[in-house]
């Protein structure tokens, strides 16, 4: 925590958070966890920007988050070691610089899960 990511393509508000998911289409855990991630995008009603980071192509990346996550979810391609994660799932909350203020590593716990919806509400 605390290092500044750069996704590019993405915008980040000055005053607002984003949370981003980096998952891969190749991830069982991943693949376990689209429910919860699916969850995320219904609810997210606030400030809350969610962008999916895979490192699959642009096609495949879009195709995948839009038909088991959500349409509105953003996202990009681009190696997930360019933002500092080494495994997925990963989930990163950052500020409008970047910044990354809290992270959650691994298919979540239910209690991860109730962390991270919470910043939606």
């Amino acid at each position: 925590m605390g290092q500044t990511i750069a996704l590019p393509g993405v915008r980040l508000a000055p005053q607002s958070k984003t949370l981003i998911l980096a998952i891969s289409t190749t991830c069982h855990f991943c693949k376990d966890s689209e429910p919860f991630y699916q969850q995320l995008a219904a609810r997210n009603r606030g400030p809350i920007k969610i962008v999916a980071v895979l490192p699959q192509p642009l096609a495949e990346a879009r195709t995948y988050v839009q038909k088991f996550i959500a349409p509105s979810v953003e996202v990009v391609s681009s190696p997930l070691d360019s933002i500092g994660v080494r495994g997925t799932p990963t989930v990163l909350l950052v500020d409008g610089n970047g910044k990354v203020q809290q992270a959650w590593v691994g298919k979540l716990s239910d209690q991860g899960q109730q962390q991270v919806q919470s910043l939606l509400m």
